[in-house]
């Protein structure tokens, strides 16, 4: 049998600090901590003043200095990298197309309803052949639930929607998409 060697020293580093065989002893870590503390603030990095600042004792300041620089970066980022968010004006859900006359045939087919979202002097103009349903004129919550059961009802159906002229956001279409209705648009010709 070969003998084995103590990793624990027979007595300790420091006198009167046990040491443990897994710890370094607190006489050892002690003037390393010290050492770091000392180099630290003598010279201490932008990032140690920035530290200084935001754990000052006024939480607003590190709050608004942050703000600041997120404000400043959002300005500046798209002037650097020239990339520009921009929605078009002619933006459309996407959803599926069907034609106009296609829309109408399914109707008086009874396998599919239009739903008819356009202002009334459009619908006046160019009436939709066989009849559409139309959505109350308001987005009050009350108005809306007058016409709940029969929304609720057209689930499974297919539900082709006419969206007015020229809009592209129209609240009674995001409306109807609340419904999870098997929607699609209606195409030119209306």
């Amino acid at each position: 049998m070969t003998a084995r060697a103590s990793k624990s020293p027979s007595k300790p580093m420091c006198p009167g600090t046990p040491c443990k065989a897994s710890l370094a002893p607190a006489c050892v870590l002690a003037p390393i901590a010290k050492a770091l503390r000392i180099s630290s603030h003598a010279s201490p990095s932008m990032s140690s003043r920035l530290k200084q600042v935001l754990n000052n004792r006024r939480p607003w300041l590190g709050a608004a200095l942050v703000f600041a620089a997120l404000s400043i970066f959002s300005l500046l980022m798209p002037l650097a990298t020239g990339l520009h968010a921009r929605a078009e004006d002619t933006l459309r859900p996407t959803l599926p197309e069907v034609s106009a006359k296609e829309a109408v045939e399914q109707s008086l087919a009874g396998k599919a309803v239009i739903i008819d979202l356009r202002i009334p002097a459009e619908r006046k103009a160019t009436p939709v052949p066989g009849g559409a349903i139309t959505p109350p004129g308001t987005l009050d919550r009350p108005q809306w639930n007058k016409a709940d059961t029969l929304l609720q009802s057209l689930t499974g159906t297919p539900v082709h929607v006419i969206l007015p002229v020229g809009t592209s956001r129209d609240p009674a279409f995001f409306q109807l998409r609340k419904y999870n209705l098997d929607l699609s648009l209606v195409g030119e010709g209306f």
